[in-house]
Formats: structure tokens, sequence, C-alpha cells
């Protein structure tokens, strides 16, 4: 069988950001440290400007690095999640989506032709116990939809459902609402 392998990233955190620029800030230092001391002394040479500018540089590639969530695997419409990082309430932040869209899920809906556009976020689904779901935003509507992804025992496979019935809507829109005001509470309570 053929498969696809993707990474699935996130945005840096306020945390990981000020930690990185403190590093940042920390290489600047040494780079000082080491251009005075070799000025100082009369050695610096070409050896001492490779190592300064290598430590500068080693600190904005860390600063521009984004954090990986987990890898998914797609084979025939069934969806393999491999969790690595999970954030705070067991919430994982997907995107992009866009490159499994023209794949079929196991109901025989193609999720490109379901007009699926963008990936609000993806969480524990309240009424699924041990169940994971991704809320899209439909592109045609723009009412938001729900893919709900069921884990196996070995958490190795799972099947995706795709929720999108009409009866559906308003208790989807609830839930987005409520996420909304949880994520505004928790970057509140951050600050």
């Amino acid at each position: 069988m053929d498969y696809i392998h993707q990474t699935v990233k996130r945005e840096v955190t306020k945390k990981e950001k000020r930690q990185q620029t403190l590093l940042v800030f920390i290489c600047i230092f040494i780079f000082g440290c080491i251009f005075f001391f070799a000025s100082k002394m009369g050695i610096f040479s070409i050896i001492g400007y490779i190592v300064a500018i290598a430590v500068v540089y080693y600190a904005c590639k860390v600063v521009g690095k984004t954090k990986q969530v987990y890898d998914y695997t797609l084979d025939e419409g069934r969806f393999t999640v491999l969790l690595t990082a999970q954030r705070k309430q067991d919430r994982m932040f997907v995107r992009p989506v866009h490159d499994f869209l023209s794949y079929t899920n196991k109901d025989g809906i193609n999720l490109e032709k379901s007009n699926y556009e963008q990936v609000l976020y993806a969480t524990k689904h309240p009424d699924y116990k041990n169940n994971k779901y991704i809320c899209f935003r439909s592109r045609s509507t723009g009412k938001p939809s729900l893919l709900v992804i069921s884990p196996d025992e070995t958490m190795d496979r799972a099947i995706l459902d795709c929720l999108h019935q009409q009866d559906q809507t308003e208790q989807i829109e609830k839930i987005v609402e409520q996420h909304t005001k949880t994520e505004e509470s928790t970057e509140q309570t951050e600050r």
C-alpha cells in the first residue's frame, strides 16, 4: 500500500518565543565577549569571525523554528495519527489541511468536494469520550463542520467519520463558540 506522510506544524507559543529571544540575547552576548577579548588580545582572526557568526546563525535558526505537533499518514481514506505533542486540555491545533483534502473517508465522502477549507481546531469531542475531532469551516457555506478521528486500542490507526449533516450545525457552532471563549480565557490567564 502507498502511504503519504505529512508533518503538521503548530505556531510557537509566547513562552517559547520568550525563551528563544533570551537565547538570542545570550548568543549575542557571547558574540560580544568573543569580539571584545579577542580584540584586546590582538588575536582576532578569521577563525574568531567564523565562530561568532556561527553562534548568531544558530540563534536565529532556533528562533525561526516551528514546533511539530504530530505526523499523520493517509491510506485510502484511513487516518493514522501519531501523537507526539499535545497542548493544554488535550487540544491540538492543526494546520495546514490542504494536503489531504483530495482524499476520501470511509463513507466515500470526498473531502475536497465537500469544500472543507480551514481547520479551526482539534480537541476531544465532548460526546465521544476517547475520540479526537478536527473542526473545519466549509468554503461554500461558511459553517463549521466536524471530522471525527476515532482511534482504536493501539492509537495506531483511526477512521474518519465526517459529521456535516444539517441537524448538527447548531451543536457544532455551540462547540466552536465555547472553544473560542476557552481560548480567550486561556490567553488572558497567560498574560
